[in-house]
This record gives structure tokens, sequence and C-alpha cells, in this order.
């Protein structure tokens, strides 16, 4: 009776220190990525899924990719990695971690750094709705009439560039963005 009451202990412990683990993730936020809307998209997804994320700013001198799960590089901040960073990212990469880049310029710049990033492996262009067949928050794909470029790595999507269009901007219909952000991450939180 008490060795059972020991292994009930043992695995209550077990999961609450895993759920302290799980509400302490952070996501990178490098480039010209607007922390206030990060933010929101943070709150969002706290209120309709529970997943508590907070979002983290780093800049050239901090840069550091292993601590991230996800990583957003805004604008044309990929132009500026080091090849001590690219071959960060690239090992982040490929043991699982996800890469979004927002609102890239140019898909020449972008195949050029994606085929520096992950040679071995092609990007697609398949559109965002394509991307997220598994579509929780009920994204409203025909408000978001944009370019993307993914590459997958074993079947599963590990980086997603949105072209001229940003998920922190609230150009768009503000609320389609937050389900758009919340739909990748949630996505890529579940596996697919």
């Amino acid at each position: 009776m008490i060795k059972k009451l020991n292994i009930t202990a043992l695995l209550i412990m077990l999961m609450l220190v895993n759920q302290l683990f799980a509400q302490s993730d952070k996501i990178l936020l490098y480039g010209s990525c607007n922390i206030d809307e990060a933010n929101k998209l943070s709150e969002y997804l706290k209120n309709t899924s529970n997943i508590d994320l907070a979002f983290e700013i780093n800049d050239e001198a901090n840069l550091v990719f292993s601590k991230y799960a996800i990583i957003f590089l805004c604008g044309n901040s990929y132009l500026k990695l080091s090849e001590t960073h690219i071959q960060e990212l690239n090992r982040m990469i490929l043991n699982g971690s996800l890469l979004l880049i927002d609102n890239y310029k140019s898909d020449y710049t972008l195949s050029i750094f994606l085929k520096k990033l992950l040679a071995e492996y092609p990007e697609k262009n398949n559109s965002i709705s394509e991307v997220l067949k598994n579509n929780p928050y009920r994204v409203n794909f025909e408000q978001l009439q944009f370019n993307t470029k993914q590459v997958y790595i074993s079947e599963k999507l590990r980086v997603l560039a949105l072209k001229e269009e940003s998920i922190f901007e609230s150009e768009l219909n503000e609320d389609n963005n937050l389900r758009l952000g919340s739909s990748i991450i949630f996505n890529y939180l579940i596996g697919n």
C-alpha cells in the first residue's frame, strides 16, 4: 500500500515539474518584430488554448538560438546573420525547432539564405491553407492573399516564410493575424 502511495506521489511530482517547464517556454523575436503585437498573440493563445508562451527580443550581440524552440526573424533580419548563427540555426532546425521568417521582401535573397541554411532540403511554395491543414482557430484564408515559402524535414514544417505580410502588423485583419499566428504555433506544439 505504501509503495503504491509513493509511486503515485512521485508521478504527481513529475507532472507538476513538467508543467512548470512547459509554462516557461519563450519564443525568440529577432529583427523588426513588434513586441506589442507579439504580446497580444501570447495573450490570445493563453486565453483561447491555455498555452502560456512569452516572446523575448534579442539583439545581435546576445543572439543565441539554442534556448528557443520557435524563432521569429522579422523583416530582412535573416540577411544579418553571421555564418556561426546560420550554423547554430541549422542545428536547431534539424533538432526540431521551427523558424518563422515574417515579412521578407525578396524571393531571390530568401532562396539563397535557405540554401545556405538547409541545402539538402528543398523549399516549397504551398499556400498558407495547405500549410495549415489543421485550422483550430478558424483562420479565414481568403483574407490572407500572400506568398509563403516552406521547408519540411521528415514531412514536418520547420521553416515558414511569409512574403511582404506580417503576423505582427495590424494592417491585415488583426483578429485573423492572431488566429494565423496561433494556428502556426499550435500546429508546431502538437507536432503537425
